[in-house]
């Protein structure tokens, strides 16, 4: 209700509604393995952009862009080293405030792709914690094969992946309106706004038969803010 009495929620977004979002670009992807891939590349940008095709006032042209690379370490490919560094930014028009969390991927890898924070972006953190216009996150991983094994005739290993995140608002959202809100200055918010925030941790996996992975991760953010404790995860696939 605040938010909306300041002008930073508008009235005709403030309970969500309905968006047609569109596509296009390019995809480089050398991976050995869709799942868990030992080494290779898997790059990619698009423009993802929604029309005001419902009336609401609102269209906008976002550019995404993802660059990922796994690193063999060992020869047997039991340790790879991975990362993935990622943008998302609006290009043009305004977004709603109920799209703003959402993270564009061309392929879902967890029942939400959801951020800046918790299980796609900067584990460990609050749930959606970051709100902005623009994104830039990293992650990077040391993924080890710890043993193999043979169960219901199926091929199993066990992994870990320890991990460090970090991530940032590029462009702030309506920053003017929340520094008239929280009686700050444009400079003096636009500053925390934009700060960096990081968070490590480590991930248990159980592969079967290199393509299903579940697992449990827990990670700690660096800045109490973004989460006194400790955040945790269970579900399916690597992040990226």
């Amino acid at each position: 209700d605040e938010y909306i009495k300041h002008g930073v929620i508008k009235d005709n977004e403030a309970n969500g509604g309905n968006r047609m979002e569109m596509k296009a670009g390019f995809v480089y992807d050398t991976r050995d393995l869709d799942s868990a891939p030992s080494h290779g590349m898997w790059a990619e940008v698009y423009l993802n952009g929604s029309p005001d095709v419902f009336g609401d006032g609102f269209s906008y042209l976002k550019l995404c862009a993802h660059f990922r690379q796994y690193i063999p370490i060992m020869s047997d490919n039991r340790m790879t080293f991975a990362y993935h560094l990622a943008y998302q930014g609006t290009l043009a028009g305004e977004v709603p405030f109920y799209m703003q969390s959402n993270i564009t991927t061309l392929y879902l890898r967890q029942i939400l792709s959801e951020g800046l924070g918790s299980i796609n972006t900067v584990r460990g953190t609050l749930y959606n914690r970051m709100i902005g216009d623009s994104y830039a996150w990293a992650n990077f991983e040391l993924r080890t094969k710890l043993f193999s094994f043979n169960l219901i005739n199926q091929s199993w290993y066990l992994a870990v992946n320890p991990f460090f995140d970090m991530g940032a608002v590029i462009k702030p959202y309506r920053l003017e309106e929340m520094a008239a809100y929280r009686n700050e200055t444009f400079d003096s918010l636009k500053d925390k706004a934009t700060k960096l925030h990081e968070s490590a941790g480590l991930g248990l996996k159980l592969v079967m038969n290199q393509n299903f992975i579940v697992g449990i991760e827990a990670a700690k953010p660096f800045d109490k803010d973004d989460n006194p404790g400790i955040g945790m995860n269970i579900g399916l696939n690597y992040i990226f």
